[in-house]
Order: structure tokens, then sequence, then C-alpha cells
């Protein structure tokens, strides 16, 4: 029995180890890429706005600004998701109004897109208000937001796009949902199971779908100690979040 616990001690540590060398890898290289990203969308920004350019010019600047953006945006979830996979992102925990929260969050969202064809219908309520939380109020965001710029991002030909909140028990519930494709059930198999979704990758099977995206929200909600749950066929993802983390 002492072998077997002394085998298990050393490679407790040797994962510890490699979680941690992980971690600060990824920390380092998001460190390093972000000064020569910002260089890159700095100069692509004034060739997009120059006006010596011809217009087709400035189209190529303003495509590489933009997916340097996207570049920047994957960097920054790759760091989040590895520093709450090993639980070495401290919640910053203070007091603050759900339903404002979701209100400015849904007038962003309106303000950004065109309208037509998309519709974001908020729905908070009346109970809600005044409801004071505690919890990390920039993470809770990140996670809505998410949401809502999928919904977003995998319909290109529009959806309507359902954000409801209420009070519930000792806490608040956010529910996602929209009429247009929907989550996969492969993506939902890899968000339930990711531990044998990373097994299968080792012994080779075909690559995974990207979830990073929601991989955070999850982590979020979890961090939180929360619930979060994919419903209606994937057409819904509903987080509760306590009152009091």
């Amino acid at each position: 029995i002492n072998r077997t616990s002394d085998v298990l001690e050393i490679q407790r540590k040797a994962l510890e180890k490699r979680d941690t060398a992980r971690t600060e890898w990824i920390a380092g290289v998001s460190h390093d890429i972000r000064t020569p990203l910002s260089m890159i969308m700095g100069y692509a920004d004034e060739l997009e706005n120059s006006e010596y350019l011809r217009e087709d010019e400035r189209g190529k600047a303003a495509v590489i600004r933009n997916q340097s953006l996207k570049i920047r945006q994957l960097i920054e979830d790759l760091n989040l998701t590895s520093r709450l996979e090993y639980h070495m992102q401290p919640l910053r925990i203070h007091s603050f109004y759900p339903s404002s929260l979701l209100r400015q969050l849904a007038a962003e969202i309106m303000n950004e897109e065109p309208g037509e064809p998309y519709a974001l219908l908020p729905d908070i309520g009346p109970e809600l208000e005044g409801f004071l939380v505690k919890g990390d109020e920039r993470l809770i965001s990140r996670a809505v937001r998410n949401l809502l710029d999928n919904s977003i991002r995998h319909n290109p030909s529009g959806c309507r796009i359902y954000l409801m909140a209420r009070r519930v028990a000792d806490g608040f519930l956010i529910r996602i949902r929209d009429d247009g494709c929907g989550i996969s059930d492969e993506i939902v198999r890899c968000l339930t199971d990711e531990k044998e979704s990373r097994e299968e990758r080792a012994d080779g099977e075909k690559e995974k779908p990207h979830i990073m995206g929601l991989r955070i929200v999850k982590q979020i909600v979890l961090a939180h100690k929360g619930v979060f749950e994919i419903r209606e066929e994937g057409h819904c993802v509903s987080m509760w979040f306590p009152a009091v983390v």
C-alpha cells in the first residue's frame, strides 16, 4: 500500500508540473505575440484609412486588421481557458446587478449589428430588478457575450436570439436561445465529456470541432459553482449562478 501511495504521489506531482508548465508556456506565448500583433494591427489601420491607396488596397488592409483581431481574441481565449482549467484565474468578486449587466450587453449587440437578418429579444424578469448579487461581473459578461456572438457567427443567414433572465431560488438564471442551426450533437458530446474527447484525439481519431468559446462559458459557470446546460436540441444554453459565490 505504501509503495502504491508513493507511486500515486509521484504521478500527481508530475501532472501538476506538466499542467503548470503548460499554463506558463501559453501565458508566455500570449505575452510575446501581443507586441508584434499590435504593430500589425496599427499599420493595417493606417493603411485602411490612407487616402493614397486604392479602394481595393484599403480593403485588403481592413481584412488584415480584422483577422488580426480574431487572432488576438483566440490568444486571449486560449490563455483564459487554460487558467480556468487549472484554477489559476482568481475570481474578482464584487456586488453587481445582473439586470443592468444584461441590458448593457443587449444594447451593445444591437448597436454593433445592423439589425436584419438578426433580432435580439431581451426578456429580463421584473423580479430581477434591484437584485444585487456577488460574483465576477467581467467573467459572467464574457460568458453571455460569447453565447450571443456564437449565435450570430454560426447563423450567417440570420436568426432570432432570445436573452432571458430570471431570479431563481438563491441565484439567477440566464438562458440564451436562437432559432438558427443550434449547437451540434458532436459539440455537445465534446463539452459533456471533454476527458473522453481528449483521449480519443490522442488515439488518433479525427480532429474534434472547435469548442473553446463554449468551453470558456462552461468553465466560467462552474468557477462560480453554477450549473451549465445545453437544452432544446442545442438551441438553448442555460446558466444558473448563485447569488453569492
